[in-house]
């Protein structure tokens, strides 16, 4: 059963005074803070979930790591932007 009062995966956070435009990352850990307990906890979540973040993790580096045109990105951006919809 889903617990309605947990955020779903559109759920938009506004997160402090995090920025994607800093020099560094922001971790995983500070996100955690962050949010609080917006989060479910870890105990909650079937081990597809872990998966599933292990392979958004792979991709990420996938992104960041490859070099590719703009078309090349524009379209895979597209795809992307598509997949919540499937």
């Amino acid at each position: 059963m889903v617990d309605s009062s947990l955020p779903g995966p559109t759920d938009l956070y506004i997160v402090g005074e995090m920025s994607a435009s800093g020099s560094a990352p922001v971790s995983s850990g500070r996100l955690a803070d962050e949010l609080g307990d917006a989060l479910p906890p870890a105990s909650s979540l079937p081990a597809e979930a872990f998966e599933l973040v292990e392979r958004v993790r792979e991709l990420v580096a996938a992104v960041v790591m490859t070099d590719v045109d703009a078309d090349q990105r524009a379209a895979a951006d597209r795809r992307v932007a598509g997949a919540p919809a499937r």
